[in-house]
């Protein structure tokens, strides 16, 4: 029975650690693409042929797209951070688990 108990901690915290991994991929997946947006806003910015007939639309959307993407890279970094609250949490539950059944194996053989 005790052992099980370890175990299953152990199997909660190997999942917080898939579920933070995932998150952080995510939020550097999409702090990349809000990269690229203002990468690809400071070029057309700073291209002056660009500013042909729709320049202005052009680099109001990139600016839009950009901040949606940074949006969403911010809002993905606040899930990393829930993601990552548990892994002490699950840490600690696993640590105090394995010492109570030291404790019980141990007191079994006084």
């Amino acid at each position: 029975m005790s052992e099980e108990s370890s175990l299953r901690e152990i199997r909660k915290l190997r999942v917080r650690v898939d579920d933070f991994l995932r998150e952080e991929r995510s939020f550097v997946e999409n702090l990349n693409v809000c990269l690229d947006r203002l990468e690809e806003l400071s070029k057309r910015m700073r291209d002056a042929d660009a500013r042909s007939s729709g320049w202005r639309e052009d680099l109001l959307r990139l600016r839009m797209e950009a901040y949606e993407a940074l949006n969403d890279a911010l809002n993905r970094q606040s899930r990393v951070e829930h993601e990552r609250s548990h892994l002490p949490e699950s840490l600690g539950s696993l640590l105090l688990t394995t010492e109570k059944e030291f404790q019980k194996i141990f007191r079994k053989e006084l």
